[in-house]
């Protein structure tokens, strides 16, 4: 798998390097077993050239070990449930601290961090010679927040295909008309959000820091904003099939919905699996 990194040193779970780096990284069975620095960007976007891409980004308190063990089943499952979706899975990993109390420090470096991952956006779909031809970008958890963001700075729409929100630790009315995350979730040709109420992290933490609820665990706080405003935004109740902060990337039910839907979405906008 290819890696956009914004960490120090790669491995550096707390401090943001001074420019990004680019590495080749072959997991196998959830470890890494090589790794190669790129030479540059271009290396990039030569192997997006004209495919349909999935860019992962992960979210706080993660070891770059546990982010190549999380990727790693990710690209299992895509190659087994979605290989005709997807061509290319890339990953994306920013110092998202190693420790739940780093939640703080994690999201400062997030919204710091949205300027330079807009960039990389930019930077893969700027050329339509070397642009890939579908881009979705799968998030999970504080990852949703770092993306939303980007997103604000990119500012270009229906340039990115499908927005998967999965367990975002952002607040649950923040995609809805008037919020911070509204206009950046309207730009994408849709926006999919995953929650369910078994997520813990989200039921507790998120909520004892933020003092709100997140929308990763129940949705959103107006479903009746969405259906008025948002007509590309879709809601997917994941509570059948996934129990825990994690659960989204080894759930079936959600690759085989992705395996339905990512190309158009034919589920109604508001589903549960």
């Amino acid at each position: 798998m290819l890696f956009i990194r914004s960490r120090l040193l790669l491995t550096d779970e707390d401090r943001v390097g001074p420019t990004d780096e680019f590495w080749d990284i072959r997991i196998r069975r959830g470890a890494k077993v090589r790794q190669d620095p790129l030479s540059g960007f271009d290396d990039i976007l030569s192997a997006v050239r004209r495919k349909r891409v999935l860019l992962l980004v992960h979210g706080y308190n993660n070891l770059l070990d546990d982010v190549i063990r999380a990727y790693g089943l990710i690209e299992e499952m895509v190659r087994r449930r979605l290989r005709n979706v997807y061509d290319v899975i890339l990953g994306y990993t920013w110092p998202g601290g190693d420790s739940r109390f780093d939640y703080f420090s994690a999201k400062t470096r997030a919204g710091a961090l949205a300027p330079r991952f807009s960039e990389n956006l930019r930077a893969l779909t700027a050329n339509a010679a070397s642009r890939p031809a579908a881009l979705d970008i799968m998030t999970h958890s504080m990852g949703s927040r770092l993306t939303l963001e980007a997103i604000k700075h990119f500012n270009r729409r229906n340039v990115i295909r499908n927005l998967l929100l999965m367990a975002s630790a952002v607040d649950n009315e923040s995609i809805e008309r008037g919020e911070e995350y509204f206009a950046p979730a309207r730009s994408v040709r849709n926006a999919i959000v995953f929650h369910s109420r078994h997520d813990h992290v989200l039921k507790y933490a998120y909520a004892l820091a933020e003092f709100d609820a997140a929308l990763g665990l129940n949705g959103p706080e107006d479903a009746g904003s969405i259906m008025r405003h948002s007509p590309a935004t879709f809601v997917v109740n994941c509570k059948n099939h996934v129990r825990s902060h994690g659960g989204y990337k080894s759930s079936d039910a959600v690759y085989r919905f992705l395996a339905q839907n990512a190309t158009t979405v034919r589920a109604p906008q508001f589903s549960t699996l």
